[in-house]
């Protein structure tokens, strides 16, 4: 979190594209983490300076959704639509919205991971990915 501490110091915005990659990074260090759990610790990134520990895979989880946040806020913003152009706009919101997704399927909350799929789907039908990891959770 230092690296955002030290772009939030600039005058400008952090690109919404630059916190959904951060926030990817500890989406794969918490899947790292519990890889690591379960016995194959290949993935293990260590973003996070500690040992992987249920805590630090709590801490990487809650940094991830965070920074997900943070770039849907901004992508949101009246003035910052002012500026972009609204189709890259809406692809960004698209990608970042799908993470979310990933990010509770990961996590294991799958009513809302599955809720998320949906909104998705209802906006996207075609969207191929979306419903290949909404399938499962759906129980069909």
């Amino acid at each position: 979190m230092e690296l955002l501490t030290l772009l939030k110091k600039q005058d400008k915005p952090v690109p919404p594209e630059l916190l959904n990659n951060m926030a990817v990074l500890y989406h794969l260090e918490a899947v790292g983490i519990q890889d690591y759990f379960d016995g194959n610790p290949t993935n293990l990134f260590k973003i996070l300076p500690e040992e992987a520990t249920e805590n630090n895979l709590n801490q990487a989880f809650a940094f991830a959704e965070s920074l997900y946040q943070q770039a849907l806020t901004q992508l949101a913003d009246d003035s910052f639509l002012a500026i972009e152009d609204k189709f890259r706009v809406h692809a960004l919101q698209i990608s970042i919205r799908y993470n979310v997704a990933r990010l509770f399927e990961c996590r294991g909350d799958v009513d809302k991971a599955e809720m998320h799929y949906k909104d998705l789907l209802k906006l996207h039908p075609a969207f191929i990915e979306c419903t290949i990891n909404c399938l499962p959770l759906m129980n069909l």
